[in-house]
């Protein structure tokens, strides 16, 4: 029942488990017996997502009993960059593919806001087949890009709509005391609630990650355009004090036949 929600397979729960799978197979890989880096001085080294792509979801296939496969692989795709990817299905059924691109980083001050990356030795090769998702990630932090699934990424960040959360520490927050990955999508589907309550099911979600925040500050979810006969929105996550950009988060949701309703484990 935990890797459910009232519409299927639960994106929440799947985000931590697969960044909990990322995780340790890229402990698995570097020999280690758990997935705990550190730097030359001993200091605790993080992997923090860079990315994240949902395509193809069918999250709504899930239901009680069910029975759901995960098939997965990892590779370097540069000095700091490990990519993995998550093929899944539903009793047997495809229901999307999750892809992840994290980096390593490490804390050079007080609070979440003084981090720097950092390469670490005694991992895997870097494949050098190219990561489409990091340069499309790197393309997209250093505003390159000027458009993006449609969206014009110099719309006005004031943009349609706009919500406050104060993320709490026993719900939001990691162990290592950050803004969980899994956090920012769950913030845009609370604001979302607020403006369609008869949303479709979910299609796909890019996820672009930029900044994170300490507990007791306050981040804006804004709504900055929309394309209603692609389903499509366009997030954008802010923190509220100096307006520095946290993410932007690309949505598509679809319309679909009702979800089956049988005796159904994912338990």
């Amino acid at each position: 029942m935990p890797h459910l929600s009232g519409c299927g397979l639960s994106e929440n729960w799947l985000l931590k488990e697969l960044g909990h799978r990322h995780w340790t197979m890229l402990a698995e890989t570097a020999g280690s017996e758990g997935p705990d880096f550190r730097d030359e001085e001993g200091r605790p080294v993080y992997a923090a997502f860079c990315a994240v792509r949902l395509g193809d979801a069918r999250l709504e296939l899930g239901a009680e009993n069910g029975r759901l496969v995960i098939r997965s692989a990892l590779r370097r795709v540069s000095r700091t960059q490990i990519e993995s990817r998550h093929e899944l299905l539903i009793d047997g059924r495809a229901a999307g593919t999750l892809e992840m691109i994290s980096t390593f980083i490490k804390r050079t001050g007080r609070g979440n806001h003084c981090v720097a990356r950092v390469a670490l030795d005694g991992l895997m090769p870097v494949d050098p087949a190219p990561s489409e998702l990091a340069a499309l990630a790197a393309s997209l932090r250093s505003k390159r890009l000027s458009r993006h699934l449609g969206f014009d990424l110099a719309a006005d960040t004031r943009g349609i709509a706009e919500f406050t959360f104060d993320p709490c520490p026993e719900q939001d927050f990691n162990g290592a005391g950050f803004l969980y990955f899994p956090s920012f999508p769950a913030f845009v589907d609370r604001a979302e609630w607020q403006i369609d309550r008869h949303r479709a099911s979910l299609a796909g979600r890019e996820t672009f990650y930029y900044g994170n925040v300490d507990p007791g500050e306050d981040i804006r979810v804004i709504l900055v355009g929309e394309q209603p006969d692609a389903g499509a929105r366009l997030w954008r996550i802010e923190r509220t004090g100096s307006r520095s950009l946290l993410a932007e988060i690309f949505t598509r949701r679809a319309e679909r036949p009702e979800r089956r309703e049988a005796p159904v484990s994912l338990r």
